[in-house]
């Protein structure tokens, strides 16, 4: 007993801080990421360009190799996946700093209840676990997609400059086409290096753009829920009972007490204007999104439908097993895209009934008009639908999933 006592005496004072409620100022720190901007994006824009003119001429080179062809197609979709990355990290920015940072600084005045405190706590827990876990999940597909391959590239190139024999088999991080002449050990390292770094930055910064995803989405999700307790505990505004029992009784709506319907007038117009926040926040993010939405949902979705034919097909077990982790992982990510994009519209819903579940019965005319007003505005819902071409939610990846099949049948069928 005293020798473990003595352990928890020795534990760093920073591994008990981690037990104590996390605080918006501490939340605050986890943001302010470095991004790619200025001229030190010059080089990442130039090795995009290039590269993806060397698949394009890919593309037309090996056009008569079926699975060949298939890898350039989606070594293409990751140079515009790469491309778009650098365009939509100002969007994150503008989120983060217009929106999660003016959430953690006004947040705690909502603490004024156990119910809305727990609310609070809940969804700090999140984003600070989250503010770790969302860049390390595309830091574990980097490692299996350019690590790992960037490792068997370097042992096979050393072993040709030992052997002095020609690389037979050319494991690749970015599949790339490349002139008989410039295919020495040297040069075919020294360009998957590139690759390498370049694919490095990429998920740097949709790692970034996934975590301010992540965090934003649960923010505007606890001011819903807030709002929704709000609304529930609407008869704590007012001091005492005895002039809702009268009202209950003659079952007629009456004017309150000055100074009750002086304080339930205070309360509504905070609700209210906790309402019309929400509303421009949500259209500010839709706005925000749609661009990183349309990118990172149709182009990995059209991936994930070539990572299965090359687990299936492709000819190295270090290519088979690159592609099944890469797939888990994407996989991982849409689900998360689309999860979130339902609790949205499930917040939304709740919001609608706490609304109606309201305590307006017998409450004065005035606060029946407003709520009413509310509930009219509520009616909208409140979603992701990028460019108004879809809506982001569970039912939407069913069907992904749907098409995701159908198109590994039909490409199945093409390579029998």
């Amino acid at each position: 007993m005293m020798k473990g006592d003595s352990k928890l005496k020795n534990v760093p004072a920073s591994e008990n801080e981690n037990d104590e409620p996390i605080n918006s100022e501490k939340l605050i720190s986890y943001f302010g990421d470095k991004r790619l901007i200025g001229i030190k994006a010059a080089p990442y824009l130039v090795v995009t360009f290039l590269i993806c003119l060397d698949l394009l001429f890919c593309l037309h080179y090996e056009w008569p190799f079926f699975l060949r062809r298939i890898l350039t197609i989606k070594e293409i979709c990751f140079a515009v996946f790469a491309l778009g990355g650098y365009f939509v990290q100002f969007d994150y920015y503008a989120v983060e700093t217009n929106y999660i940072l003016k959430y953690l600084k006004s947040v705690d005045q909502h603490a004024t209840s156990e119910a809305k405190k727990k609310i609070i706590r809940e969804a700090n827990d999140f984003l600070k676990y989250h503010s770790v876990f969302a860049v390390r999940a595309f830091t574990f597909m980097f490692t299996f997609a350019a690590v790992i391959p960037m490792i068997q590239v370097i042992i096979i190139v050393l072993k040709s400059l030992l052997k002095q024999e020609p690389i037979q088999k050319l494991p690749f991080v970015i599949f790339l086409y490349m002139p008989e002449g410039f295919r020495s050990p040297l040069v075919y390292l020294a360009t998957q290096m590139v690759a390498f770094t370049w694919y490095g930055i990429a998920m740097l910064m949709w790692g970034i753009g996934y975590k301010i995803y992540l965090i934003a989405m649960k923010c505007i999700c606890a001011e819903m829920q807030l709002l929704s307790q709000s609304l529930m505990e609407l008869d704590t505004a007012l001091i005492t009972n005895k002039v809702e029992q009268h009202l209950d009784a003659l079952g007629e709506d009456l004017v309150i007490g000055a100074e009750n319907n002086a304080r339930l007038k205070r309360y509504l117009q905070k609700i209210i204007r906790h309402h019309q926040d929400i509303i421009k926040s949500m259209k500010m993010l839709n706005n925000e999104f749609q661009l990183t939405i349309i990118i990172f949902i149709n182009i990995y979705s059209l991936q994930l439908c070539l990572y299965i034919i090359f687990i299936m097909k492709m000819p190295l077990i270090v290519h088979r097993i690159k592609y099944l982790f890469v797939y888990v992982v994407v996989l991982f990510i849409q689900l998360q895209w689309a999860t979130f994009g339902q609790n949205l519209i499930n917040n939304g819903d709740r919001l609608r009934l706490a609304l109606y579940e309201s305590s307006w019965i017998n409450k004065p005319l005035w606060m029946k008009k407003s709520l009413l007003i509310m509930m009219a505005r509520a009616e909208q819902p409140l979603e992701f639908k990028p460019y108004g071409l879809y809506v982001l939610d569970k039912q939407y990846m069913a069907n992904l999933f749907k098409a995701t099949y159908t198109y590994v049948n039909l490409v199945y069928e093409f390579l029998n």
